[in-house]
């Protein structure tokens, strides 16, 4: 479990509207977490770092994360599989219509690999057009990436919205990003969000006084199990959470098969 919420940090990478990027480095979010966590476990050990090809993790090394000069191809080992997460990744929030495809182009240039979109970011649809057509355009190569198709080196993450937390609604938001993005299969879903919104076509339903949001009462297990099935049927490599706190971690980490694999938090600046 240890291993877990050691390995569960996350980079994100955001770009504002005049697509400025900065990046917080995951142990602002580690030592935040983990202060919390140590009350409830005890001390918990070191990330460790590695390199990641051909979707694995390699020459993991047991050096202080203060030694590294780091690059975009060194990543953190993630718990129940051989794979690891790329540190770096580019999210994809509050993007304007038509900026992804010159932005995400340039990225890939540049030497990312690690994409984060999410349904509530309702922009999924042109972040996979502009990663196919950095495919077709040999960007990313077969000799590049090590493996038998075309995005491999490509760690495309995405999250279930508020409005598909239910079994079946979270079961069709995985399988509609898919048709969205035109992939094969995702390498990370994340529930977005422990509660639930009233389920429609609203993805943000307000109350009748337009003051708050009209709340659902599925469990976020339920969401879980729907993305246990998705994972099971290679729909996704690995599960997780966003924005959840301790103790509904600790619920998840105790009733879930499997469990956890990421625990994805934003810091500001």
């Amino acid at each position: 479990m240890d291993e877990l919420l050691c390995s569960a940090s996350m980079i994100k990478i955001f770009f504002d509207s005049s697509s400025f990027f900065y990046f917080a480095f995951f142990c602002f979010s580690f030592l935040r977490f983990m202060h919390k966590k140590m009350a409830l476990t005890g001390p918990v050990p070191i990330p460790k770092i590695c390199l990641r090809e051909n979707q694995k993790a390699v020459s993991v090394s047991q050096k202080p994360i203060h030694e590294f000069e780091l690059s975009f191809n060194h990543a953190l080992p993630l718990p129940d599989s051989d794979d690891a997460i790329p540190l770096f990744g580019l999210g994809t929030w509050q993007s304007k219509a038509g900026e992804l495809k010159v932005v995400i182009r340039a990225a890939i240039e540049e030497g990312y690999r690690h994409f984060d979109c999410a349904q509530g970011y309702m922009n999924q649809g042109e972040v996979g057009k502009a990663i196919n057509q950095a495919i077709e355009d040999g960007l990313v190569t077969r000799e590049e990436l090590w493996i038998t198709t075309k995005r491999e080196e490509l760690w495309i993450t995405t999250k279930v919205w508020n409005t598909f937390h239910s079994y079946e609604a979270a079961t069709k938001s995985i399988d509609d990003t898919l048709k969205e993005m035109n992939l094969e299969y995702l390498d990370l879903v994340l529930i977005h969000w422990p509660m639930g919104y009233e389920e429609g076509g609203d993805m943000f339903p307000k109350t009748s006084d337009q003051k708050g949001m009209r709340f659902s009462d599925v469990d976020y297990t339920e969401t879980w199990r729907a993305l246990e099935v998705a994972r099971m049927e290679g729909k996704t490599r690995h599960i997780g959470v966003s924005n959840f706190g301790i103790g509904q971690i600790m619920r998840l980490i105790k009733m879930a098969r499997p469990k956890p694999q990421v625990v994805q938090v934003e810091i500001w600046f």
